[in-house]
């Protein structure tokens, strides 16, 4: 904001008894004329502009004058006639800066709109409420207590709390956690006793694929000027699936075979008796037959290999050789 100066012709003639007094009128005329012309800005943008040694000798040159503003300006522009000039506001602020402060510059921490509704009840009512449920929201919270959202996010970011993401696990059962420590315990047992015992386990599972897939939407994305609208397919309604076998030992893999896409007791059974010992010749061809004869067969606890006629199978091709859902070191 730049001062505006206006001419003003005025008639005046200097006393006849005090000529010394005209000589003071022209100084001031001319430190005001100067003043206008050098100053662009006021209030804390002015003092912005001066080092700390100018604004020291700003405040001192006002003590010396009693906080008289005027009378300030006058005293500085004798005392430093070479430095740029001021009027009696930057004098005024530097003090009141000073005194509310402890700074001649403001603070720019303190600028902006005051805060009239946060204190420290609702800091406090904030805290508990997300300490007493975890997976609100900003949103809820602020209508529970009557304040903005973002205020809320602000006290919650400042007390260094973070939003973090769940993360999905298996369900387990009351029982699981003692099933799960026996089983480590015979596996280390029998690790302990043969350092090659987990090369020895055929380690069976089975996955269905479908067309749907699983689809994790976070991880999508297109880069675009504009809003492009990319769609992704799902949900179809013509479907369909394929059920996969496979298995692992030591090195080798064995598989994938295709089982019917509803695996039944029944299927189960017929794979094993058909394909797994072919399975196994055609994999493990190079594997000692010392090996082979202390293979361990393992599967999970599904209900199509918990039948009658699977377990009386895997006790006559693997004699207590199996892990799975029924024998005497069942599955976890």
């Amino acid at each position: 904001m730049e001062i505006q100066r206006h001419k003003v012709c005025v008639q005046w003639r200097p006393p006849r008894n005090h000529p010394h007094r005209y000589c003071r009128v022209l100084q001031m005329h001319a430190i005001w004329h100067h003043c206008s012309a050098h100053i662009a800005q006021s209030g804390s943008d002015v003092i912005m502009a001066y080092t700390n040694a100018e604004m020291a000798d700003i405040h001192l040159v006002l003590g010396e004058c009693r906080g008289n503003g005027r009378a300030a300006v006058r005293r500085y522009y004798e005392k430093f006639p070479n430095r740029r000039l001021t009027d009696r506001r930057t004098f005024l602020n530097a003090d009141r800066h000073l005194r509310e402060s402890g700074c001649f510059r403001p603070l720019r921490s303190d600028a902006g709109r005051p805060r009239t509704t946060r204190t420290e009840e609702m800091e406090e009512r904030v805290l508990d409420l997300v300490a007493a449920e975890p997976s609100t929201s900003t949103r809820r919270v602020g209508l529970q207590v009557q304040e903005d959202h973002k205020a809320v996010w602000r006290v919650w970011h400042e007390q260094q709390l973070y939003l973090y993401h769940l993360q999905k696990v298996q369900g387990l059962q009351p029982g699981d956690a003692e099933h799960r420590l026996v089983f480590c315990r015979w596996l280390l047992r029998k690790c302990a006793m043969d350092s090659a015992f987990l090369a020895s386990i055929l380690w069976t599972d089975e996955a269905c694929f479908t067309r749907d897939g699983i689809v994790n939407l976070h991880n999508l994305h297109e880069w675009a000027e504009e809003q492009p609208h990319a769609l992704r397919e799902a949900h179809n309604q013509r479907q369909f699936s394929i059920n996969v076998w496979a298995e692992i030992m030591g090195y080798f893999l064995l598989g994938p075979y295709e089982l019917p896409p509803r695996l039944t007791g029944a299927g189960y059974l017929n794979f094993l008796q058909n394909q797994l010992d072919q399975l196994l010749m055609d994999a493990l061809d190079d594997v000692p037959l010392a090996v082979r004869r202390r293979t361990w067969f393992m599967h999970d606890g599904a209900p199509p290999h918990f039948s009658v006629d699977i377990r009386q199978w895997l006790d006559r091709r693997f004699p207590y050789h199996w892990v799975g859902r029924g024998p005497d070191t069942p599955i976890p």
